[in-house]
């Protein structure tokens, strides 16, 4: 309905939502961050898995291998849940009190979804200080694919549902692992024991490499991996190649090629300065132009000219007369999501103006609405405008008192999908900076809400696009 383009509504909603919302409640964002610096809690490492020592993220929705396979026919597997999103390598650790095993090295592995009974992957490390190795898979004709002669595999990982074994380039088992599944079977935690000799020369390692893949497990089929026809076994793996290597040769040539984990280097966990310069991508993409004012429309206007004319003076910023038509739009059509959303969004800006309490009233009837809007909208063309709305609203408010940023972020994260579908169907440069700036901004709000994971895979899937574009 509306001509206004996305990116104006997007610059919009930044601006006035970030500057006119968070004024009279700074000071409740100030007196939960005295507390929490106060009181100086820390988790020791051992309970954590320890410092992380590499962090891998895998495109999104590339579980297809070279674009022939499919998911198998069965009802348990889930789409998604053979699609290799995350690898994370911690430091190995030693001495962990209360722990299963007090000497041990955690590896994370995280998919787009769960059912991780009906899932096989295979992990195969090539250690530094070990020499010798071994270059064909763990099982014979199992994944079916050939190892880098730079980087034979010493030790190998095989998980399939949710037990865990650890195998040495003699093919010979070691011990099993000890495994954690989190977030409805998503994130799978293993811990390798190190109490094993053979597996204590891991400490004393500069520099590991590691090949991962994932599939379908049956137990009827060579190392568990469900054939999907011909030769295609692999459904996902972690790219480690150049990029101007395709996954479609590298599937051609079963040769794949490892990410290297600097073993004794902790990570950094955000790259601000590129940050900052997608930001300023993306405001240089807008596009600069003002709505123009409509004439207000008359008493014989429909609906859609009246919201319309809403929005329009709602983004030159004449918020006191767009809430009272909004009001009533929303009073005369309560299922409209366009106007619940704009309406909602009036409400909190109302709400920088007021004192504490009234704000805080103001700011939770806000969100009646814009969460009313996000539901009627979903599926819709109206979609993207909406989550907008709510997004800037979510990220301005006081993340101790409303605790909204991991709703802001997850909007945020719909957002940036959508364009970078949008970039699929028709390549745009204005396409891919917005992508990219909505990742950032949704690692933003993940970081507000200390969900640090998150906000390390959206960066990374930020800086990506960002750097390919």
């Amino acid at each position: 309905m509306l001509k206004i383009t996305y990116y104006l509504k997007a610059a919009f909603c930044a601006v006035v939502c970030t500057a006119g919302i968070s004024f009279s409640l700074i000071n409740s964002d100030n007196i939960g961050d005295f507390f929490v610096k106060t009181l100086h809690l820390k988790t020791s490492q051992g309970f954590n898995g320890g410092p992380v020592a590499a962090d891998f993220f895998d495109e999104i929705e590339d579980e297809d291998g070279s674009r022939l396979l499919n998911y198998p026919c069965y009802s348990q597997f889930v789409p998604g849940s053979l699609d290799l999103v995350r690898y994370t390598v911690h430091q190995p650790i030693y001495e962990a009190v209360w722990q299963q095993n007090p000497e041990y090295w955690q590896l994370d592995l995280e998919f787009r979804e769960g059912s991780q009974e009906l899932r096989n992957v295979m992990i195969y490390i090539d250690v530094d200080c070990i020499p010798g190795g071994e270059s064909t898979p763990l099982f014979d004709s199992a994944e079916d694919i050939d190892f880098s002669s730079l980087h034979p595999w010493n030790f190998a990982l095989w998980l399939n549902g949710k037990s865990g074994t650890i195998y040495n380039e003699n093919h010979s088992e070691i011990c099993k692992t000890e495994n954690y599944v989190k977030l409805g079977g998503k994130k799978i935690v293993v811990r390798i024991p190190l109490a094993n000799k053979e597996l204590r020369k891991i400490y004393a390692s500069k520099n590991t490499w590691h090949y991962v893949a994932s599939g379908a497990f049956s137990k009827w089929d060579t190392g568990g991996f469900l054939p999907a026809g011909g030769d295609e076994k692999i459904y996902d793996f972690l790219d480690g190649s150049l990029d101007s290597v395709s996954r479609a040769q590298q599937f051609s040539s079963r040769t794949f090629s490892p990410v290297e984990v600097k073993m004794q280097e902790s990570i950094a966990k955000s790259n601000s300065d590129l940050e900052s310069k997608i930001k300023e991508e993306f405001a240089k993409a807008q596009e600069q132009k003002i709505t123009p004012l409509p004439e207000v429309p008359g008493k014989e206007s429909s609906f859609s000219q009246k919201l319309e004319y809403a929005v329009c003076i709602f983004e030159l910023e004449m918020h006191e007369k767009a809430e009272k038509i909004l009001e009533q739009l929303v009073k005369e059509n309560s299922s409209s999501s366009l106007a619940n959303a704009y309406y909602g969004s009036c409400l909190a800006i109302r709400a920088g103006k007021a004192n504490v309490f009234s704000a805080m009233k103001l700011v939770k009837q806000s969100f009646v609405y814009l969460d009313k809007a996000v539901e009627l909208s979903k599926g819709t063309e109206e979609e993207i405008e909406v989550l907008l709305n709510r997004a800037g609203v979510a990220s301005s408010v006081p993340e101790t008192v409303f605790q909204k940023a991991a709703v802001a972020a997850r909007d945020y994260v719909r957002i940036a999908e959508h364009f970078k579908s949008l970039d699929r169907e028709k390549k745009s440069y204005k396409n891919v900076v917005a992508s990219a700036y909505y990742y950032v901004c949704a690692a933003e709000n993940f970081r507000k809400a200390s969900l640090d994971d998150d906000a390390q895979k959206y960066a990374y899937y930020a800086e990506k696009i960002f750097k390919t574009r």
